[in-house]
């Protein structure tokens, strides 16, 4: 072999344990701090009875903001702060949790947070999931969003989660409902009738809502109530 292949070998190996190197590194940190975190999905043993922080991991480029530092700040200003039970890794720090809209973990979360809403994106089975995760009780902060764009993209996705009268009619996941059509929800019989069902109840603004159960009910009418919306 000439000197300059031997020359060359040694400085090719040296260049592939630099790239390994920031491989790994890019594999395990995020956020600005110094902290290195391979981020993992929660599951059914995450969860031991302690207070964990939940991030929702939503479909949308910005849901890892910040992350993993003011999952751990949080945390531990809540044990520092109140009487809470903080749930710990076997290092002792705090052990903030990653779920999805669509797993069963989610419902194990007291609160879920959301960061920059102006990424967000629900399917229709992430909506569905949000709505029962927040119809049996679950609390959803959203934080760090900024500007009209933001808001109203967050208005957007949770009209599909919170579906309520919106002027004349109803959006109703990707449909729309005439209010005409509807007007058995505000009638006290009807509505009685609907909520001990199951199928409606009062929404966040104290005005009736459907539940998951009573959209996915069959009427029969869907052709005739159900339209294509115009926003």
């Amino acid at each position: 072999m000439s000197t300059s292949g031997r020359s060359i070998r040694p400085a090719l190996a040296l260049l592939a344990v630099v790239l390994a190197g920031v491989v790994a590194s890019g594999q395990r940190r995020f956020g600005g701090g110094e902290r290195y975190v391979q981020p993992t999905l929660a599951t059914s043993e995450s969860f031991d009875g302690t207070w964990h922080f939940c991030r929702l991991a939503y479909r949308g480029r910005a849901w890892m903001t910040d992350y993993p530092d003011a999952d751990y700040n949080f945390s531990t200003r809540v044990s520092e702060l109140t009487k809470t039970t903080v749930g710990r890794g076997l290092n002792g720090e705090p052990q903030p949790l990653i779920v999805r809209p669509t797993d069963d973990a989610l419902f194990q979360c007291p609160f879920v947070m959301l960061w920059q809403a102006e990424s967000l994106y629900f399917t229709e089975e992430d909506a569905a999931r949000m709505r029962l995760y927040l119809l049996k009780g679950g609390f959803l902060w959203s934080d760090d969003s900024w500007g009209t764009y933001a808001w109203q993209n967050f208005e957007q996705e949770m009209a599909k989660v919170l579906p309520e009268p919106h002027g004349d009619h109803f959006h109703v996941g990707a449909a729309v409902v005439r209010s005409r059509d509807a007007t058995g929800l505000f009638n006290p019989a009807v509505y009685g009738a609907l909520e001990r069902k199951g199928l409606a109840q009062l929404g966040p603004r104290g005005l009736p809502v459907l539940t998951p159960a009573g959209l996915a009910y069959p009427t029969g009418l869907e052709e005739e109530m159900l339209h294509r919306p115009d926003h």
